[in-house]
């Protein structure tokens, strides 16, 4: 595993799959620098469609194999994966969704009235912004548009219960990831899950072929079992056998009201209920903040974007607490994973769910060494400096805030590096470069870094890459 925060890793085991080392494509870059540069690219297609893309690279050594990782480090990364897929991907059809029913739909059916009825009245606001009109259409072309008027109406039932059934899928990852979790800590204490008077069927135990296979039953029952309370009382059952301290009021109250809602989709029809409301009372929600019986409950693209932020760290930060406590001999592996998940949502674009991680990776409670504590405070840093929806005087003053969390007086020329890019300071960037190369930053780093970001838009920045890697980069779009 990287220890190295800001460093993209090229073999996560999710990555486009890896063809075996591709010739060398010219003998004469076989010892040269660039020769490791050297990629090819598969695209194949069927009747004009992509089916794959496939990358070639260098063959993965031992310590990057997936074979013999750590079962919490995979679950992780396939969590964090999963999740970066749905935040990147369901607001996209969402609007998609909206596009197809209000841009297509809609304006054709406006478009079929202008055609074919006359204006009756007009009113114009005095702004000229929006405008009323009333059209006068003869009988013959109703049908027509009472059957364009019901297709517009489909599609938005589709938009609706596409929304909903995005909400939906997330909890279902979740529930699944949420087992994956139970197995391994089961397997891990099975004391603290599994009651020493539990019970096996006999049926079970002629069935079974073996001991293990016989404890896999009684594990399945017992996460079966589990799985039956809300997803509430799951979090609190974990955290209790272990004897830990649960997540935030905050956290847990806001994900407690995803998964009532989802309940409400799923079997009232986005209606609120009674026990909707009373599990929202039990959760510690206002009186005033509590939908009135009866009343929808919308699942907008905002709201659909801030459940998947809440879901996905509801079970980030739950698995790498269980996994901290079950194996403190690698907490150092997991709170490196953790950085390099606040790093990548860095990335994305995703710099309040960065900011989160790090912030947990910061906690008073943390077994974080002083190195990934000093990462963890740039990238912190990063997710302020890199948020468009701040003002630049509130994003300076944040930005010391954060990185007055540590002395920085004696550092090295990364770090310097580092601290001037997160403030902003780009008037000596070649020479910080220069220094920071020298002591190990690598063109990738450079090219790749989120710490970066801003600095690639500075043509002292490019030059330098082109100077010392000769590579051209092209200035990146705002």
């Amino acid at each position: 595993m990287n220890d190295d925060p800001l460093h993209v890793n090229p073999n996560h085991e999710n990555s486009p799959e890896v063809l075996p080392e591709a010739e060398v494509l010219n003998a004469e870059l076989e010892t040269d620098d660039l020769s490791r540069r050297i990629h090819k690219v598969k695209i194949s297609r069927h009747s004009g469609v992509v089916q794959s893309i496939k990358v070639n690279r260098k063959i993965k050594s031992p310590q990057h194999s997936s074979q013999g990782r750590n079962p919490f480090h995979t679950l992780s990364y396939n969590w964090m994966q999963s999740c970066l897929g749905f935040i990147e991907a369901f607001p996209l059809y969402g609007h998609v969704a909206h596009h197809i029913h209000q841009t297509q739909v809609e304006e054709d059916v406006v478009a079929f009235v202008e055609r074919n009825a006359a204006v009756s009245e007009k009113i114009i606001s005095q702004d000229a912004e929006s405008q009323e009109i009333t059209y006068e259409i003869d009988q013959r072309f109703t049908f027509e548009l009472n059957r364009r008027i019901s297709q517009l109406n489909q599609y938005k039932r589709a938009e609706k219960s596409f929304a909903r059934g995005q909400l939906l899928a997330i909890l279902a990852e979740y529930e699944a990831f949420i087992a994956d979790l139970l197995r391994l800590a089961i397997a891990k204490r099975p004391e603290a899950f599994i009651s020493a008077d539990s019970k096996i069927s006999v049926y079970e135990v002629i069935r079974g072929t073996d001991l293990n296979q016989l404890r896999e039953v009684v594990i399945e029952d017992r996460i079966e079992s589990l799985q039956r309370d809300s997803h509430i009382e799951q979090v609190k059952f974990i955290f209790g056998r272990l004897k830990l301290n649960l997540p935030d009021p905050k956290s847990l109250r806001e994900f407690g009201e995803i998964c009532e809602r989802r309940n409400v989709i799923t079997h009232g029809n986005g209606r609120v209920n009674r026990s909707y409301t009373s599990k929202l009372k039990e959760l510690g929600y206002p009186a005033s903040e509590i939908p009135e019986i009866g009343s929808e409950l919308s699942i907008s693209l905002r709201y659909l974007r801030r459940s998947l932020a809440r879901v996905f760290q509801m079970g980030f930060f739950t698995l790498h607490i269980v996994w901290q406590h079950l194996e403190p001999e690698h907490c150092e592996q997991s709170v490196s994973t953790l950085v390099d998940a606040a790093h990548d949502f860095l990335v994305a674009g995703y710099t309040k769910i960065s900011g989160r991680i790090s912030e947990f990776i910061l906690n008073e409670k943390s077994p974080a060494n002083e190195k990934h504590k000093a990462y963890s405070i740039i990238n912190l840093a990063l997710s302020v400096y890199l948020d468009n929806d701040i003002s630049p005087d509130d994003t300076a003053k944040r930005v010391e805030k954060i990185l007055a969390k540590r002395d920085w007086s004696i550092v090295g020329p990364i770090f310097n590096l580092a601290l001037h890019c997160v403030r902003g300071q780009h008037d000596d960037l070649p020479r910080l470069i220069d220094l920071a190369i020298d002591e190990g930053l690598t063109e990738g780093n450079l090219l790749t870094w989120a710490l970066f970001t801003k600095a690639r838009r500075e043509q002292t920045f490019r030059d330098k890459i082109k100077d010392r890697f000769g590579i051209e980069i092209e200035a990146p779009t705002e």
